[in-house]
Parts: structure tokens; C-alpha cells; sequence
């Protein structure tokens, strides 16, 4: 009974850190994307 428990408590573990670990990467490449877009209207406002 108390393997079962702690299986499952360890699923959900799992499961949310996994979440936890696609959202960090997520917003790392939200971050990324960002400063390449920024970076990109740098380039062109010093080209004009």
C-alpha cells in the first residue's frame, strides 16, 4: 500500500516537473526570440 502511494506521488512528480521544465523552456525561447527581434530593429534603424 504504501509503494503504490509513493509511485504515484513520485508520478506526479514527474509529471510536474516535467510541465514545470517546457514552460522554462518555453519562455527561454520567448526571451530569445525577443532579443533577436529587438536586435533586428536595431539593425535596420542604424542601416537607414
Amino acid at each position: 500500500m504504501a509503494d503504490n502511494y509513493l509511485e504515484r506521488r513520485y508520478e506526479d512528480y514527474q509529471t510536474k516537473k516535467a510541465a514545470w521544465e517546457r514552460s522554462q523552456k518555453l519562455r527561454n525561447l520567448k526571451k530569445r526570440i525577443s532579443e533577436i527581434n529587438s536586435s533586428n530593429k536595431s539593425d535596420t534603424e542604424k542601416k537607414r
